[in-house]
Formats: structure tokens, C-alpha cells, sequence
């Protein structure tokens, strides 16, 4: 997902993008907002940004290897963590179960 296809969050996205410029990028990030805000999407795109080699001025490219990958959520280094709530069976449950 790119910037441009967030709604809202300009101005975020440009200080997030802006700290991934001068390599002050820090180790962790916690998006957290109200259901609905479109934080889902602007991590996405954030993720995108970060993994992109051929970053443009104002959002990833959407095209090299690693913008297709993320696309695909098959990045090598994109990973998702979903809390698990389960009484049985609660050593199966992996969090890949609740991507879909």
C-alpha cells in the first residue's frame, strides 16, 4: 500500500517518512488509534516505505521487489501479531490463523 492511497494522515506520513530520510528511524513503532481510522492501511504503507530500494520523494516506489512482496503481505521481514483469546486449544492458536 502507498502513502497516496491513505486517507488522511498526511501529515504523519510525512513526518514518518521524513525520519526514515535521515535514518532516524526508530527500532519499534505502536500505531494505535480508534477503530476505523485507517491506522491498518498507513502502517501497511508505512512497512512499504521502510522495505522499498527505490524509495521516491514522497511514498515508496510500487514496483521493485520488495513494494510487490509487501503487496502481497510476503515480505520476508513484514510480520503481523494478532492478540489470541482461546480457552481450548490455546497452544494451537497461532496468530496466522487470524490474518484472513
Amino acid at each position: 500500500m502507498l502513502f497516496k492511497e491513505v486517507i488522511g494522515h498526511q501529515r504523519t506520513a510525512g513526518l514518518v517518512m521524513q525520519k526514515v530520510k535521515v535514518k532516524r528511524t526508530p527500532h519499534a513503532q505502536l500505531i494505535t488509534g480508534p477503530e476505523g481510522s485507517g491506522l491498518l492501511p498507513f502502517a501497511l504503507a508505512y512497512a512499504q516505505f521502510i522495505l522499498c530500494t527505490n524509495k521516491q520523494e514522497n511514498d515508496a516506489c510500487g514496483r521493485c521487489p520488495s513494494c510487490l512482496q509487501v503487496k502481497q503481505l510476503q515480505h520476508p521481514d513484514l510480520h503481523f501479531s494478532f492478540p489470541i483469546v482461546s480457552s481450548s486449544d490455546a497452544k494451537k492458536a497461532i496468530s496466522d490463523t487470524y490474518l484472513a
